[in-house]
């Protein structure tokens, strides 16, 4: 998976910021500053989901077809289901 070079930045700050936190929560032993920590880690996550790249990679990048084959049917009256 690539991610947008613009969204560096905001996967940057919300990693460290979840690292951080962490970080925090187990030098004071606190289990609460750990749940905030966990939570900032999803949100991290989701960042960096949202600025994943849309372009192909891999065979689809190549022309390589991934296309379900299509199915003909006799011609009837009525059409196929």
């Amino acid at each position: 998976m690539s991610f947008s070079p613009h969204g560096y930045p905001a996967m940057a700050l919300t990693g460290t910021l979840a690292v951080g936190m962490l970080a925090t929560s187990v030098w004071r032993r606190s289990w609460r500053l750990w749940l905030v920590g966990m939570a900032l880690l999803v949100g991290a996550a989701i960042v960096a989901w949202s600025f994943r790249s849309s372009e192909p990679t891999g065979s689809a990048a190549r022309g390589a077809s991934v296309a379900a084959p299509v199915v003909w049917t006799a011609a009837t009256a009525e059409p196929a289901r």
